[in-house]
């Protein structure tokens, strides 16, 4: 299974908004192919919106509900341990997941890099 990198995801989204049609649709079909050899569905792809009139106090993935749990910083922690032992993860991958630790480390990451990190690992295992 081929890793989908996230930053490069980001560049080939954002040449959806060019203005040559050609540029644009092979855009969408590079992405179309690197999430279908990554083994990732849409729905896992994509964050699902939040519901009409929900305020983002009322979303506990949101802002300082984003903090993390002593409990959630461990198990991060023993997430990002455990990518890092794997023998198959790429160098960017590693490189990825190192900037994470940074992260956690610096107190900049959330319930959703959890989730991030939590589907990576169940990827890879």
């Amino acid at each position: 299974m081929a890793h989908l990198d996230r930053k490069q995801l980001i560049v080939l989204l954002k040449r959806l908004e060019g203005p040559a049609e050609k540029d644009v649709l092979d855009a969408a079909r590079e992405i179309a192919e690197r999430r279908a050899a990554a083994g990732v569905s849409w729905d896992d792809l994509l964050v699902a919106s939040k519901p009409d009139g929900a305020s983002a106090a009322a979303d506990p993935d949101a802002g300082a509900g984003d903090a993390l749990t002593p409990e959630e910083t461990a198990e991060a922690r023993s997430e990002i341990a455990a990518l890092l032992a794997l023998d198959k993860i790429s160098e960017a991958t590693a490189g990825e997941i190192g900037d994470l630790r940074g992260d956690l480390d610096a107190g900049r990451f959330g319930k959703g890099d959890l989730r991030y990190v939590r589907a990576l690992r169940a990827r890879l295992s």
